[in-house]
């Protein structure tokens, strides 16, 4: 096994849990269906993280040729998926949460879980800097579309407290997700 394939398989288990805990999620909300609505704005979150995280394992893979196995790629992958998976376990009302919907859990919870999900954008915008200054000059679109929107629109749920806004801005998140995995 080469570095990379170690390093991948650990990213991959990281980002497998958020997706296994995303679905898992759906489950129990379909169970409870009947007990509490789930609403738009859980499930349209649950769409995004695993829209991310399959983005962010399609990036991880393009970048095989510059990764080895070392304690800073090691850190920056558990940066990098610990968000989602942990986004993943609380994003869903618990069956004994009071809510009386899981819109309010998101309301009620939308900084925490939206904040979190600024980190994995963050600490790629960072390195991609730190790595290649130039890299928003070699591929713009993909570039904008991968960091910078998802950033403004994460920082721009947090403070938003209208249920509207945050319909608009998760549905833009998962046409941003969805038009990078296909570019």
């Amino acid at each position: 096994m080469s570095a990379f394939e170690a390093l991948f398989a650990f990213y991959g288990l990281l980002l497998g849990l958020a997706i296994a805990a995303v679905a898992t999620g759906f489950g129990e909300q379909w169970r409870q269906r009947r007990l509490r609505s789930i609403g738009w704005l859980v499930p349209m979150l649950g769409i995004y993280v695993l829209l991310a995280a399959t983005r962010q394992w399609q990036n991880f893979f393009a970048a095989r040729d510059a990764l080895t196995m070392t304690p800073v790629a090691l850190l920056t992958c558990l940066a990098m998926a610990l968000p989602y998976t942990f986004v993943a376990q609380v994003m869903f009302p618990a069956a004994d949460d009071p809510v009386p919907h899981g819109d309010a859990h998101y309301m009620a919870d939308r900084r925490i879980l939206v904040g979190v999900l600024t980190i994995p954008p963050t600490i790629s915008l960072i390195f991609n800097l730190a790595v290649n200054p130039t890299f928003l000059r070699s591929d713009i679109v993909d570039d904008i579309l991968g960091q910078v929107v998802p950033l403004l629109v994460l920082a721009a749920l947090i403070s938003l407290r209208q249920r509207g806004w945050q319909i608009a801005g998760l549905l833009a998140l998962i046409v941003d997700r969805l038009v990078v995995i296909a570019i």
